[in-house]
């Protein structure tokens, strides 16, 4: 399985009936989550891992404790930082914080360390 792989998921896990989405969903975070394991700095797994929380945040499908800033924002801030053109991580950190009522911070420029 690929990278590519895990994008397919993601866009199938919005068209899918909810059993079949978090099925899809966990599938592709496991994808990304090796990728990482393999490149910590690979932009378009980063990119992967913030979609992959940012439609579980969206869908209401995650756990309550999770810190959802953390988990799309960080790595979506840190696939922009690494690859300032990769729109996935753009759109994602943008859905999210439009999401969560926060759209005037989506044009904040991230650093490494961001949030």
């Amino acid at each position: 399985m690929s990278i590519d792989t895990g994008w397919t998921l993601v866009h199938n896990s919005s068209i899918r009936p909810t059993h079949e989405r978090v099925e899809r969903i966990h599938e592709a975070r496991a994808l990304f989550d090796q990728a990482l394991s393999i490149d910590p700095n690979d932009a378009e797994a980063l990119a992967g891992s913030a979609r992959i929380y940012g439609i579980e945040y969206g869908l209401g499908l995650g756990d309550p404790g999770t810190d959802y800033d953390a988990k799309v924002l960080r790595p979506a801030n840190r696939a922009i930082a690494l690859d300032p053109d990769n729109i996935r991580a753009h759109y994602t950190k943008s859905e999210y914080l439009t999401m969560s009522r926060r759209p005037t911070k989506a044009s904040a420029q991230p650093t490494l360390d961001w949030p």
